[in-house]
C-alpha cells in the first residue's frame, strides 16, 4: 500500500511540475521569448527556471512612442 501511495504521489507532483512550467513558457512567449528551452529550464530547474521567466526583459509586445509624436509640455 505505501508503494503504490509513493508512486501517485510522484506521478502527482510530476504532472503538477510539467503544468507550472506550461504556465511559465506561456509568460515567456507573451514575453516575445518563443523558445522551448523555457519550457524545459522551469521543469527541470523548477524555482530557479521560474525566476528566469519572471526576470527576462519584454521584447517588442509594447508599443513604440516616436519622439514626434510626443506631447509639447
Amino acid at each position: 500500500m505505501g508503494a503504490l501511495l509513493s508512486i501517485i504521489i510522484l506521478i502527482l507532483a510530476i504532472w503538477l511540475e510539467w503544468y507550472i512550467a506550461k504556465q511559465f513558457y506561456a509568460v515567456a512567449k507573451a514575453k516575445g521569448h518563443s523558445d522551448r528551452k523555457y519550457l524545459w529550464i522551469c521543469f527541470w530547474l523548477t524555482v530557479v527556471g521560474y525566476l528566469l521567466v519572471i526576470a527576462l526583459p519584454d521584447r517588442g509586445n509594447t508599443p513604440q512612442v516616436i519622439s514626434d509624436e510626443l506631447p509639447d509640455l
